[in-house]
C-alpha cells in the first residue's frame, strides 16, 4: 500500500499524524481504510457513491460507481447502496469514524417533486458512532427544489443533521450553519 505510506509519511512530517491533527481521510475504498486504521489514529471517511437518480428518486448502482474497487478484485458483492445498511454501517465503525455519501443517499428528488425522499442513513450512522459529511455542495449547481438557493440546500441538510459537508464554496456552508446556529435551540 505505497500511496497510504506515502500519505502517513507526509503526515508524519509534518506533525499531523495523530487523533487530534485537523485530518480527515477519505476513500472510496474500504480495503484503502482498513489498512489506515492499523497505522493510524488520523480521523478516515468511508465515502459513499452511486450512479445516478433514478425518475422515481431512487439511487442507481452502476459500475464503475456502484462498489469500490477493492470489492471487485476482492470478490465482495457489497456494494455501495449495501454499505448503508445498519450492519454494514456498524461495521465501517470497525475501521472509519464517519462517512461521505452523496448528498441524495440522504434526500433525493423524485423528477420535478418538490418534496424530498428523506432516509434513515444519519440517523443511522449516527447510532453506529459515526459522523456524516455530505457532499458536494455547490453554489453554483442547485436543485431547482432549492429555489436557486445555496443557503436553503445547506440549512436543509444541516437540519438533517449532517456534521459536515464537503463543498467547493466553504464561505456559503459556513454563513449558512452559523446562521442556523443562532436560530437553533
Amino acid at each position: 500500500m505505497a500511496q497510504e505510506e506515502t500519505l502517513l509519511a507526509i503526515l508524519e512530517r509534518y506533525g499531523w499524524n495523530h487523533r487530534r491533527a485537523p485530518v480527515f481521510i477519505q476513500s472510496f475504498e474500504t480495503g484503502s481504510l482498513k489498512y489506515l486504521r492499523t497505522r493510524t489514529t488520523v480521523k478516515l471517511v468511508q465515502l459513499l457513491d452511486a450512479d445516478d437518480v433514478g425518475p422515481d428518486g431512487k439511487l442507481t448502482f452502476a459500475a464503475p460507481y456502484d462498489k469500490p474497487y477493492n470489492h471487485v478484485i476482492t470478490g465482495d458483492a457489497r456494494g455501495f447502496g449495501d454499505l448503508m445498511t445498519k450492519a454494514n454501517l456498524a461495521e465501517i465503525a470497525t475501521y472509519a469514524d464517519g462517512i461521505g455519501p452523496w448528498k441524495p443517499f440522504i434526500a433525493s428528488f423524485a423528477g420535478a417533486g418538490t418534496t424530498p425522499i428523506t432516509t434513515t442513513l444519519v440517523a443511522d450512522a449516527h447510532a453506529a458512532g459515526l459522523v456524516v459529511h455530505a457532499y458536494t455542495f455547490r453554489n453554483d449547481s442547485l436543485a431547482a427544489q432549492y429555489g436557486g438557493s445555496a443557503k436553503a440546500e445547506y440549512d436543509q441538510f444541516f437540519l438533517y443533521g449532517v456534521d459536515g459537508v464537503f463543498t467547493d464554496f466553504s464561505d456559503s456552508a459556513f454563513a449558512a450553519r452559523e446562521a442556523l446556529a443562532l436560530v437553533l435551540p
